[in-house]
């Protein structure tokens, strides 16, 4: 995985369904389980077609990274208020060190 990215290139990584997963910073994207972007390890911001929205207040931050999810393709998703989460499993480990 190449670390010099920014959080624009995940979130055009996952819009363009990349085959490789892409990180920058505590936000990655993984194309496992039809393409996600994860923030912090275990917080999913979006997978598949759906951005989730509910994650808006958890840090600025976060709130920054779901407005640029959603900025970057409108109209191609749906939007959800849950805040899913995904644990450390061997699959998000494994597409954080590429």
């Amino acid at each position: 995985m190449n670390l010099l990215v920014s959080i624009n290139d995940v979130i055009r990584a996952f819009w363009n369904k990349n085959k490789k997963p892409v990180g920058a910073g505590n936000v990655m994207y993984t194309p496992s389980n039809g393409g996600m972007i994860v923030g912090y390890g275990w917080a999913v911001y979006a997978r598949r077609k759906t951005v989730y929205t509910g994650w808006r207040g958890y840090s600025s931050t976060t709130s920054k990274h779901i407005t640029l999810i959603t900025r970057a393709a409108p109209g191609k998703y749906s939007t959800s208020s849950k805040r899913p989460q995904v644990g450390m499993t061997m699959r998000v480990k494994k597409a954080m060190r590429g």
